[in-house]
């Protein structure tokens, strides 16, 4: 238990940076020079979705959160259809 603790902690804050810096740059991009190259502003934005959804599978995994969730693949797998909204239809979170 309190390695799933320092997991979910620690997840949650990464999760909570990740859309802190994304807000900083959304909104405060008047304040921030242009990028220099959008090619590498789009690989910036495919490396923090995949954080996001590796982040959501850790915590799906560590919090027990679906109940069908056996093994760590099926957490990744879960987590990265539920964010691309493909959906399931057979699985959903426990309340």
């Amino acid at each position: 238990m309190e390695d799933s603790t320092f997991a979910i902690i620690l997840i949650s804050y990464l999760l909570l940076e990740t859309l802190l810096y994304l807000l900083d740059v959304i909104f405060l991009s008047d304040i921030y020079s242009p990028p220099i190259s959008r090619k590498r502003s789009y690989l910036m934005l495919v490396i923090n979705y995949i954080e996001v959804c590796l982040g959501f599978a850790v915590l799906y995994k560590a919090t027990g959160g679906v109940s069908e969730l056996v093994s760590n693949f099926a957490a990744i797998y879960f987590s990265f259809i539920t964010a691309t909204t493909i959906g399931y239809g057979h699985m959903a979170l426990t309340e």
